[in-house]
């Protein structure tokens, strides 16, 4: 079953393009969500982006700090995922 939140979003997904539902052949009631060229491709541009973004903005703190924030991001994430 998909989330009542999640399913416009894969209807806007499919209708933009970038990805598409593909039907199982082991079982036809099942369908996959596939992401397409167009999908690909605009992922690439996105993360180029945000790549830069990341790295200009670490250039404000020490690599030290950078461990830091980055260990305290994981304790949270952890805590996140345990609800």
């Amino acid at each position: 079953m998909e989330s009542p939140t999640i399913v416009p979003l894969i209807h806007r997904l499919v209708a933009l393009g970038l990805v598409e539902r593909v039907t199982t052949a082991s079982d036809k009631r099942k369908r996959l969500l596939v992401v397409t060229d167009k999908g690909k491709a605009l992922y690439e541009q996105v993360k180029t982006v945000a790549d830069d973004l990341r790295e200009e903005i670490l250039t404000a703190i020490t690599p030290q700090e950078q461990e830091q924030t980055q260990r305290v991001l994981e304790k949270l994430l952890r805590e996140v995922e345990k609800k």
